[in-house]
């Protein structure tokens, strides 16, 4: 489009600059200076213009192409390979509530510790840990009344609290008050009004079984 401008430009300025030429022969027979002058400075106004013109024709369809560019519509190469390369999480489906990139599932019925992982483990989850407060308190809000068992037990050589997936619970984040005076491996945790409490699994409470919202999408693809 530019060149077309720029084509059409030139030959304005052919035409006028045969004109001039014209006039300038003209002058010099008839010694006519002013016109000569005149002349020259059109052609010079001529030129000045045509080359603006086409300088700002140029830097507008280039700042144009760059908002092509960086439209949603024409996504970059390395977008386009994140969108491909990273798993997007999807909304947990049916008795499962999902929260800050994991799905939780609040058991209604009640069973032992033991039997409460296994359902888990058969929904491709686990009993849930809590990795900070603001799931702990998730947790209790959506609980109900009642105790409810979480992933954590007495490990089986007595070192302390461990998680399922293996790794030790440091104390940090709540203190589990024990119902008996020493822990077994037997003992699992879980959540009830008033705090974390532990007991001998044998006994049957409600459970919370937790996994991570991708977790669905791979389900959802397969």
């Amino acid at each position: 489009m530019i060149v077309n401008e720029s084509q059409s430009v030139v030959r304005s300025l052919k035409s006028v600059t045969e004109d001039c030429m014209s006039t300038i022969k003209g002058s010099l027979k008839h010694d006519h200076l002013l016109l000569l002058v005149i002349c020259l400075g059109a052609i010079s106004v001529g030129l000045l213009i045509a080359l603006t013109a086409v300088l700002v024709r140029g830097n507008q369809s280039c700042s144009d192409l760059k908002d092509d560019l960086k439209s949603p519509n024409n996504p970059t190469p390395q977008s386009v390979t994140s969108a491909i390369s990273t798993p997007k999480p999807i909304p947990c489906t049916g008795d499962w509530i999902w929260n800050r990139g994991k799905c939780y599932y609040f058991s209604d019925l009640l069973d032992t510790w033991t039997n409460s992982e296994r359902f888990c483990a058969s929904q491709n989850a686990s009993l849930t840990r809590i990795d900070n407060a603001d799931e702990l308190k998730f947790l209790n809000k959506f609980k109900g009344n009642g105790n409810s068992w979480i992933g954590l037990k007495w490990s089986s050589d007595n070192n302390g609290w461990t998680w399922t997936d293996g790794t030790l619970y440091t104390g940090e984040l709540f203190s589990i008050q024990s119902a008996s005076a020493n822990s077994d491996k037997s003992e699992g945790v879980f959540l009830n009004d008033i705090g974390v409490k532990s007991q001998n699994g044998k006994y049957e409470k409600k459970w919370i079984c937790a996994r991570s919202s991708l977790h669905w999408s791979n389900m959802e693809s397969i």
